[in-house]
This record gives structure tokens, sequence and C-alpha cells, in this order.
């Protein structure tokens, strides 16, 4: 029979192992994208950037298989519905420009950010 002590010292043991084993499992990122851009007039600068998430692919069965991890992804710029920027990344991508305000028609100018990664899950920037 274990005593009390006993006890605590394997409870605390099979703790540890449980967060060490979770922790080098790594935390998955989840794909996402961001966009601002600020001012109205003269120089206005667009900042987008983009996480992308890493997934595990397989090729092959039985002995020949074989596993990679894939955290590749595309990150796309729109304004107004049209794409005026692309960028690839392995983790992460960011793109940047700067928009002469005076030359921007009057209205309203929507920027957008889609990120893509490798397994084609997408994600539009708020």
């Amino acid at each position: 029979m274990m005593d009390t002590a006993r006890i605590k010292q394997f409870l605390i043991f099979l703790f540890l192992v449980l967060v060490f084993s979770f922790a080098s499992a790594g935390i998955a990122i989840a794909t996402s994208a961001n966009i601002t851009t600020s001012g109205n007039e003269g120089e206005i600068p667009v900042n987008a950037s983009a996480e992308f998430s890493t997934h595990t692919f397989c090729s092959g069965s039985g002995e020949n298989e074989i596993c990679w991890d894939d955290n590749s992804g595309t990150l796309s710029v729109y304004h107004n519905g049209s794409r005026i920027g692309y960028k690839g990344g392995n983790g992460s991508a960011s793109w940047s420009t700067t928009f002469d305000g005076g030359a921007l028609g009057q209205g309203e100018h929507i920027f957008k950010a889609i990120a893509c990664d490798s397994k084609g899950i997408c994600e539009l920037s708020s």
C-alpha cells in the first residue's frame, strides 16, 4: 500500500509529464489577418500582416509514409475590392505601402486583408 507522500509525488510527476507533453507539442496559432490605415490626406500608410497556422501533411502509407509540418501561407491586400498587394511567407507575412491622399478619389475607401494558410483556411481582417 502506498503512503500519502508517495501518492503526492506520483501525482506531481504525472502533472509535470502532462505539462511538458503539451509544451513540447507547441501551441497552434490560428490563421489571422490584420490591416491598419491612418489619415485622410497627405501620405496615407497602409500596413497589413498575417499569421499562418501550422498543419501536418502526410504522404504514402505504412513504412513509406512521410509527414511534414507546413506553416506557409499568403497575404492578399484589397482596396475597394481590387487586389493591390500579395505576399507569401512561412509563419507570417507583412505588406505595406503609402497612398497619396490627394490622388485618391473622394468617398469611402475600404481596405481588407485576407490570410490563407497551407490548408486553404482563409481569414478576413476585421
